[in-house]
């Protein structure tokens, strides 16, 4: 299984005005995956400020929500 990218943290990275490409080296991700997740944010309206105080796999379900939708009931999802 593939691993789940840290959206949260690459927000935060972009919040700091990280490039694309750095972004990616430092999470050791594609720039494919980290373009996809900051254009999702956008199309989300989903910046920094607005998510910064929630819980990683909180906004991971806000970009995925079809992933990993078998195990609700059964883990701290």
């Amino acid at each position: 299984m593939p691993k789940k990218m840290s959206v949260k943290k690459i927000l935060e990275l972009d919040n700091s005005l990280m490039s694309g490409r750095d972004i990616a080296i430092t999470l050791s991700t594609s720039r494919d995956s980290v373009a996809f997740v900051l254009a999702l944010a956008q199309k989300l309206d989903l910046t920094w400020d607005k998510i910064k105080d929630k819980k990683g796999t909180e906004i991971y379900h806000k970009f995925f929500p079809d992933k990993f939708r078998y195990c609700h009931g059964i883990c701290a999802c």
